[in-house]
């Protein structure tokens, strides 16, 4: 029987993050802007941290977007701000792993944000969506039906 061939190489005990080897491909990694992106932002001085940061504010200007303008501009800006987050999380990992700039710290800062910006834009969509007043109006009218049979089963 043939053996697997990994896809690739056991980490080091400590390490801290993956190296290029190690990452899953990404075609949008090889384009020049990205390149050309990733080492202008390596130059500034800018962390990943702060780019994984950034991508919070951009999930947080989609959300407000979406709430808060009228059609067709709240769609314009969540979609926007939707796009400026996944940049800023392709961007985060370039700069850390292709301009050496990882930390200990940056492993939480590579997944925490992600998940906090995912969480921002999908509880704006179900507010704009009138799902979440859906669901309060059901909770209300199961209570008030409750309410009107005298509490019983």
């Amino acid at each position: 029987m043939r053996e697997a061939t990994p896809l690739s190489r056991p980490r080091e005990p400590g390490a801290i993050s993956a190296t290029r080897a190690d990452r899953r491909p990404i075609r949008s990694r090889n384009a020049l802007w990205a390149q050309a992106a990733a080492s202008y932002l390596a130059r500034l001085g800018v962390s990943p941290n702060q780019i994984s940061l950034a991508s919070v504010l951009a999930a947080g200007v989609g959300a407000v977007g979406l709430g808060f303008f009228p059609q067709p501009w709240n769609a314009i800006i969540c979609v926007s701000g939707v796009q400026l987050r996944l940049l800023c999380n392709l961007l985060d990992g370039m700069v850390a792993v292709e301009h050496g700039k990882q930390s200990q710290l940056g492993v939480l800062y590579n997944e925490l944000p992600d998940r906090v910006s995912d969480s921002v834009l999908f509880v704006a969509l179900g507010y704009a969506s009138g799902l979440v007043d859906a669901c309060k109006n059901k909770r209300y009218m199961i209570n008030f039906l409750d309410e009107s049979r005298g509490g019983q089963d």
